[in-house]
């Protein structure tokens, strides 16, 4: 199961992402802030309020501002995996890939990622049925050889 995707750049200046729904799953997103802005209704899948998607660690706003700044009129749904530190399970990831799924999102940003390939099995299931709503899933797939799931698939 190996998908590659390439943009061309050039092809891509001054589209402003008007129309298309990105999630972002990681540390949640500050809404407001200046280089994000207006953020959609998203879910927190740690703690105890699914509505609470605020940021606490920074990496899921700094992670918004710079598709923000790509993007500028894409609506940004954010999806909360990570709370106080940067740890969560493979299974709230997947999970958070189906949520974003159902959501009817167009992309899904994942900016980080596991070693274990115990995982792979579960991370197979949700990039299945992302492709099959015709979602793409951005996630890091490598690091010096070394492969990050569920990128790498």
């Amino acid at each position: 199961m190996t998908a590659y995707f390439s943009t061309d750049a050039v092809a891509l200046r001054g589209m402003s992402g008007a129309g298309v729904r990105i999630s972002i799953i990681d540390s949640g997103v500050a809404a407001g802030h200046p280089h994000v802005g207006t953020i959609a209704p998203g879910t927190a899948l740690v703690g105890d309020d699914p509505a609470d998607v605020a940021d606490r660690l920074g990496h899921g706003t700094a992670v918004a501002a710079a598709i923000r700044e790509l993007a500028s009129d894409a609506e940004l749904v954010p999806v909360r995996v990570l709370d106080r530190e940067l740890a969560t399970s493979a299974a709230v990831l997947a999970r958070a890939i189906h949520w974003a799924v159902e959501e009817g999102v167009h992309l899904v940003n994942l900016s980080f990622g596991t070693l274990n390939e115990a995982h792979v099995p579960r991370f197979e299931s949700a990039l299945d049925a992302a492709r099959g709503r015709g979602v793409i899933v951005v996630s890091a797939e490598s690091q010096e050889g070394t492969p990050w799931y569920p990128g790498a698939l």
